[in-house]
């Protein structure tokens, strides 16, 4: 056999290992996706016939709004803003009372009317009124800046529920996406857990081989990370609820 026929030959028979080796890899991989799928598809049947809809309560998203409404800072921030502007309105409606200056005096009808130490002309009562123009001509303008002032302070209070009641209700949506994950990721853990061990007793009794066993495991730890995920997620999404409404979530569950 010259070179080039013993370097065809080694040139084969290493592209027959190569291939072996990624079918081998190919197997491998197909088996744990086969358990996953198994895992996901017993977790999910359940709740396949299910839509997230049926989790939503609206009398419970209705009184989350209220609580929000009722507790949350930044809406009674706006509130105040508006009962302050509402006061600077009343405020520049009696101000037109500034333009006048009343003062009165009054001197003893005992004495005499002329007195070189205290020389008035009469006696009795004595009453003056003054009027700035400057002041009145300017009250008209600071009423209707004030009553502008108190239309957009009303104007955003209302945006501001609006915007907050949008707020409650994507983060309510988030809250139950969140728990129904969770509840699959429980069950697809627990069921992970069950293939695993049994895949364990039967490679203790030698009834599977170990290239089972480890598929077995690695699904094990892959849906036990994702449950796990799925509790940080819960939990965000719950907090960030708990944010708005003041109280927590299980009190009015």
């Amino acid at each position: 056999m010259n070179f080039a026929a013993r370097y065809e030959k080694q040139k084969n028979h290493q592209q027959w290992k190569s291939m072996m080796f990624t079918t081998q890899i190919c197997y491998k991989a197909m088996k744990i996706l086969l358990i996953i799928s198994m895992i996901f598809g017993v977790a999910s049947k359940a709740i396949s016939q299910e839509s997230i809809m049926a989790d939503i309560k609206l009398e419970k998203l209705d009184r989350l709004i209220e609580l929000a409404i009722e507790n949350y800072p930044q809406r009674k921030i706006m509130d105040s803003r508006e009962s302050l502007a509402k006061s600077t309105l009343n405020g520049a409606r009696v101000s037109y009372f500034d333009a006048l200056n009343a003062s009165y005096f009054y001197r003893p009808e005992s004495k005499t009317a002329i007195d070189p130490a205290n020389p008035y002309v009469v006696n009795g009562w004595q009453l003056g009124v003054t009027l700035n123009p400057g002041t009145l001509l300017q009250k008209p303008f600071q009423v209707k800046q004030a009553k502008k002032a108190y239309e957009i302070a009303k104007l955003e209070t209302q945006e501001y529920r609006l915007q907050l009641t949008n707020e409650v209700k994507s983060r309510y949506y988030d809250y139950v996406l969140s728990l129904s994950e969770l509840k699959s990721q429980t069950q697809a853990a627990q069921d992970a857990e069950a293939l695993f061990e049994d895949a364990r007793l039967k490679y203790e009794r030698n009834e599977i081989e170990r290239s089972e066993y480890s598929s077995a495991r690695e699904a094990y730890y892959l849906t036990n990370s994702e449950f796990r995920l799925a509790e940080i997620a819960f939990l965000k999404t719950k907090d960030l609820l708990e944010q708005l409404i003041g109280v927590k979530v299980a009190d009015i569950e």
